[in-house]
């Protein structure tokens, strides 16, 4: 029996796709609840997927970012996550829960080359004026999209007979409401360039994935997508609102903090994830985890 999942990690790969499965081959689709204060400074990291996201904010508030787009969300708001788009959770206070419903686009147009995939599916998860969207009640569809969700939700809690055609039922009619809503929208001629800056972006961020324990440069990471080092920090400011050392920063002190997790001593941890010194280790360890590491190792011992 289906069960709705709760993680408390992200796991990607080295280009940032997600390894967790969402459902199974029969029924493609899995529920989620997020509890924001499992994750790691209450954050959900860069990652994606191929399958389509949308989510309920049911306590709290978040940040949720994609490349050249960010918006808050509140308790009762929903957004939708389009396939193989980056982007990040934040959340806002403390207690912050959400649920998602992740899902294969196949579920929906049942074979590749219906007319459903390509009169429907194709043209919504293609657009790139469609990477985020949000559901806060401005518009009266939103309403309407919300309470199909919540319906989603409670299928798949109960599982009472038929619970799988229900959920795809609402699914489609949300599908035809967005096809509906956003069909007029007019692509951006520079859409090209934010793709192109998103490809960038994530082969950067797999190289320092793969070499953060070494002494990287700014043309180092440049290097790797065959870019100058200004169009890297442009990639970088523009994709993840951040710059190429802070970012490579974040990500060591990651590293470490689960180093730590595993009963490593803070000098070998400092060594092994590319930091020039310990006591510069210890100084941002301190910024973002509020302690110094051998005070975050006690804790978890």
């Amino acid at each position: 029996m289906a069960k709705i999942k709760q993680l408390e990690k992200m796991q990607v790969d080295e280009t940032l796709r997600e390894i967790e499965s969402h459902g199974g081959v029969a029924f493609p689709l899995q529920v989620y609840v997020d509890e924001m204060d499992r994750y790691e400074l209450g954050k959900i990291p860069w990652h994606w997927h191929p399958e389509i996201a949308f989510s309920v904010i049911h306590q709290g508030s978040v940040v949720v970012s994609v490349p050249d787009q960010q918006v808050t969300l509140q308790k009762g708001d929903g957004y939708f996550i389009n396939s193989n788009v980056l982007h990040q959770i934040q959340s806002l206070e403390e207690h912050t829960v959400f649920y998602s419903v992740v899902f294969s686009p196949s579920l929906l147009y049942g074979f590749q080359g219906s007319v459903i995939e390509q009169k429907y599916i194709n043209p919504l998860i293609q657009n790139p004026e469609l990477w985020l969207l949000s559901f806060n009640g401005e518009e009266m569809w939103h309403d309407n999209i919300v309470a199909m969700l919540q319906r989603c939700f409670h299928s798949y809690e109960q599982q009472e007979d038929g619970w799988e055609l229900s959920i795809v039922i609402d699914l489609s009619k949300i599908m035809l409401m967005l096809y509906r809503e956003t069909r007029s929208w007019d692509v951006q001629p520079n859409n090209h360039m934010r793709i192109q800056d998103e490809e960038r972006t994530k082969t950067m961020l797999d190289y320092i994935h793969l070499s953060y324990m070494n002494k990287l440069s700014l043309k180092d990471i440049a290097n790797a997508a065959h870019i100058s080092t200004s169009e890297c920090c442009r990639c970088f400011k523009r994709i993840l609102k951040t710059t190429p050392f802070r970012y490579l920063n974040r990500y060591r002190l990651s590293a470490a903090a689960q180093l730590l997790k595993q009963g490593f001593s803070a000098t070998y941890v400092f060594k092994e994830t590319g930091f020039c010194s310990q006591s510069y280790f210890t100084v941002q360890f301190k910024e973002i985890y509020g302690c110094t590491p051998g005070n975050y190792k006690k804790q978890l011992s």
